[in-house]
């Protein structure tokens, strides 16, 4: 789990978010209200639909999960709902991570341990 995460507001400006620093490391925010509670997710794909505001075109209610959650709970949710990225929230639903596919994909080496990785012909 990332503990550092970006995140942006309802009311944040499409466009700036667009070009932000935020944006070019990464590929979607959790969008948090005024209380830092996670009300919502933008990807960058979302920020090519119609709107102006991040309200306007965020999911929500936003796929997420606890930090008590196991590897594989977060593995389903990103299967289930075909997203890359779950954010991990505490039980007052304030952000305090994020988990990429890339984390869930670690997360699974570490386990295999010493094993080899086998190739897989098509």
């Amino acid at each position: 789990m990332h503990k550092r995460v970006f995140n942006c507001q309802p009311m944040d400006n499409i466009d700036e978010l667009k070009g932000s620093v935020a944006m070019k490391k990464v590929n979607a925010l959790p969008v948090l209200n005024h209380e830092d509670v996670l009300i919502g997710v933008v990807s960058k794909a979302d920020l090519n639909l119609d709107g102006s505001e991040v309200q306007d075109v965020m999911s929500t209610p936003p796929v997420a999960a606890k930090a008590t959650d196991t590897v594989t709970m977060a593995a389903c949710l990103m299967l289930k709902h075909k997203i890359h990225h779950v954010p991990i929230v505490d039980d007052e639903k304030k952000c305090v991570g994020i988990v990429t596919s890339s984390d869930i994909f670690s997360a699974l080496a570490e386990d295999s341990g010493d094993q080899e990785i086998m190739n897989i012909d098509m």
